[in-house]
């Protein structure tokens, strides 16, 4: 499957820098869905959408979170109900993720127990 890109989503209405971006790629059975920028409640909704495309031969969905720069809680809720929807599709829900802000927002919310955490893209895919 070719990658799909998605445009970038405004930080603010009406401010046009962008805030994130989302690309969707197909290895095998696994979608790939790498992030970079900020996640909050204006960019949120792009990566609920990339990580809940699953289709009949999806197995698992990794989320590749090593450029995401802050993490707000709405992007905590919107990684938690991901993996619940695509749990109840049968397909599991990977993070790989090194960085701090991602990983201190894990932390402090008292979530890195409901996730398979992965330190890279290809630990995942190995797991």
């Amino acid at each position: 499957m070719a990658s799909e890109s998605s445009d970038p989503t405004p930080s603010e209405p009406g401010q046009s820098a962008p805030l994130v971006h989302v690309q969707v790629t197909r290895t095998g059975a696994t979608n790939v869905v790498t992030v970079v920028g900020e996640l909050d409640m204006y960019s949120a909704r792009e990566l609920e959408e990339a990580l809940t495309a699953t289709d009949a031969d999806t197995a698992v969905v990794v989320a590749d979170l090593d450029g995401v720069s802050f993490m707000g809680s709405v992007g905590l809720a919107v990684l938690h109900e991901a993996a619940q929807r695509v749990a109840a599709q049968g397909v599991q829900l990977r993070l790989a993720v090194s960085t701090k802000p991602v990983t201190r927002a894990l932390e402090v919310s008292g979530l890195t127990s409901e996730f398979s955490l992965y330190r890279s893209v290809r630990e995942a895919l190995a797991a």
